[in-house]
């Protein structure tokens, strides 16, 4: 029996929520189990789930999710002592391995911890944090890692032990356009999705498009959710951009799909910053699925995902005028964009599709 532990669960949006409903989806049989912590208990996801979700708040957690570890440490003490040594717990992060660690030390338990990237920056840090952490993965039974810049991060902090590579993987999207017309300057839409984060690297997409030409017809779209919101749409009022990039928000799968179909280029100018890089980019599957064409900063994870530039343009973190550069390389190269295309939907097929 298998016990997911995460405070990153849908309805909540996100990559790690996506990356963990997939593997709860592929890998999980109905005797399983999912404990997500929330700020507030949403419905389930049984009609999409083999097993149940079971979902824990405090009055707290409407102000901080990991509140919701209290009631998962309880709701986790509850099911320990029940002796089942068959239970096989698995944390959806480093923060939802808290409650399973401490349960270890009461408890002869099992558990192992998915990792991602950005939090493992910690671990070269001093004090508390970095030191739970450690103490968290050095005690794990196993460490599931995203791509070999994850693997690297651990291996600089002296994590070692039973490592292993668990890709994201999605699921193959059906009746899309495989047969897209070429780019042309008379219309080019532009996408970029992902969080509202400044390591994300929106702002430097919004000086990118200041700086492409008055000839071409172009729209930037940029969809996802969080704190940058406001500065933002600051930022695109001050550049003169509302009637040429749009920020588009709390976006069902179903609209997120629609943008997809509909664009011409996808953009991913992730930043590397004191907090950490991109630990994979789950979105890039997204836009290969999609058979479009990618432009995405050198950093973390990405050149590993995207082969190293065979499967889209890779330009330097925090330079917006290589990514204009790249968008109007692409508008004018055919035989590039069917390359990098050709080469993108091969790459997702054989490593990050569910079968």
């Amino acid at each position: 029996m298998k016990i997911l532990i995460t405070i990153d669960f849908p309805p909540e949006n996100g990559g790690i929520q996506r990356y963990l409903l997939n593997i709860v989806k592929h890998t999980y049989s109905p005797c399983d189990i999912v404990v997500a912590g929330c700020s507030n208990v949403p419905r389930d996801h049984r009609s999409i789930l083999d097993c149940k979700v079971q979902y824990l708040s405090t009055f707290l957690s409407k102000f901080n999710k990991k509140f919701s570890l209290i009631p998962i440490f309880l709701w986790l003490l509850k099911s320990a002592a029940k002796k089942n040594n068959d239970i096989c717990f698995e944390a959806g992060n480093l923060y939802s391995a808290i409650p399973v660690f401490l349960l270890s030390y009461i408890f002869s338990v099992r558990y192992s911890v998915y990792c991602y990237g950005k939090e493992l920056f910690v671990l070269s840090k001093r004090g508390f944090r970095a030191n739970l952490f450690g103490n968290i993965l050095k005690r794990a039974d196993k460490i599931y890692y995203l791509s070999s810049y994850t693997l690297s991060l651990l291996k600089n902090a002296g994590i070692t032990g039973k490592l292993i590579q668990e890709p994201p993987r999605i699921e193959l999207p059906v009746n899309i356009n495989k047969n897209r017309n070429p780019l042309s300057a008379s219309l080019v839409n532009l996408l970029t999705v992902g969080r509202l984060v400044s390591h994300k690297g929106h702002s430097v997409l919004i000086k990118a498009a200041q700086m492409l030409s008055p000839e071409i017809n172009w729209h930037l779209t940029i969809a996802g959710s969080g704190p940058e919101l406001k500065p933002l749409l600051a930022s695109v009022k001050e550049s003169n951009l509302l009637n040429r990039i749009s920020i588009q928000t709390d976006l069902s799968d179903l609209q997120i799909s629609n943008l997809y179909s509909s664009c011409d280029i996808f953009l991913f100018p992730s930043l590397e910053t004191a907090d950490g890089a991109e630990g994979f980019g789950i979105v890039l599957l997204e836009a290969m699925a999609y058979h479009l064409p990618i432009i995405a900063s050198r950093t973390g994870a990405i050149p590993e995902v995207l082969s190293n530039g065979e499967c889209g343009i890779l330009v330097e973190p925090d330079n917006p005028r290589e990514i204009c550069s790249a968008v109007m390389k692409l508008i004018t190269d055919e035989s590039l964009q069917k390359t990098l295309i050709t080469n993108a939907s091969a790459r997702l097929r054989k490593y990050y599709a569910w079968k």
